[in-house]
């Protein structure tokens, strides 16, 4: 008796988040892009200010809808914000700091 079978291995690459963007219209890092993250299309992010006022909440964060450093059409104030990551349901939140300069 013999079989056949094919499996698909998927190999997701972690994410590559930055520590520090700047949101000055130059048209270079304007945006918080995080690289790898469209391999997870679930993913939540959050960005809180140092109150813990939550400032961004992104379903489904991609490039093209990447946090561009401002909180009710207004830009944040230079410093630093802290995030949190939730890639899938089923793994652990990655949270940090993010410096945002102008």
């Amino acid at each position: 008796c013999t079989a056949n079978d094919q499996v698909l291995v998927t190999l997701l690459r972690p994410i590559d988040v930055p520590n520090v963007f700047s949101p000055n219209g130059d048209g270079v890092h304007d945006r918080w892009v995080i690289r790898n993250i469209e391999l997870y299309p679930g993913s939540v992010v959050q960005i809180y200010n140092r109150y813990g006022n939550l400032l961004f909440e992104r379903f489904g964060y991609n490039s093209s809808n990447a946090w561009d450093g401002t909180f009710n059409s207004n830009p944040v104030p230079v410093g630093a914000y802290y995030y949190i990551i939730r890639l899938s349901q089923d793994k652990e939140p990655v949270g940090g700091s993010i410096s945002v300069i102008r």
